[in-house]
């Protein structure tokens, strides 16, 4: 199952962030990708899931490298959108780190528009200045 969800997001996320020459059109695209995977809000990350659990320690280095390949991806992204290195990758980190933060919110509450509404400011945060 981790297998099938972290080639999902190799193809429909990571190689958007690193292969579209428009690095802006890339990280539309992950947010919008994002949503649609987790159906706003209404699926759990089970990478996530597996990282707060007891399967930690069994599959981690799997789930290491699917938040690393994210995050680097994005801050690759967004450091040719004219980020410096070290702020790219801090915002990645934060992006990342809040779209799974809103994941369990919106679970929580049962209000997908907790993780819609998180997606459309973080994605204003990181394209506009």
């Amino acid at each position: 199952m981790l297998a099938q969800v972290d080639d999902w997001f190799k193809r429909n996320v990571f190689e958007s962030l690193n292969e579209r020459s428009d690095a802006v059109e890339g990280i539309t695209a992950m947010f919008d990708d994002v949503g649609r995977y987790f159906l706003s809000g209404r699926r759990v990350c089970l990478v996530g899931v597996f990282a707060l659990g007891n399967e930690r320690d069994r599959f981690a280095d799997r789930i290491r490298d699917y938040f690393a390949a994210w995050i680097d991806a994005l801050a690759a992204a967004l450091e040719r959108t004219g980020r410096k290195p070290q702020e790219a990758q801090a915002l990645a980190e934060e992006v990342v780190g809040s779209i799974q933060g809103t994941l369990v919110l919106a679970r929580a509450f049962d209000r997908t528009d907790v993780f819609t509404e998180t997606l459309k400011r973080l994605r204003k945060s990181l394209l506009t200045d």
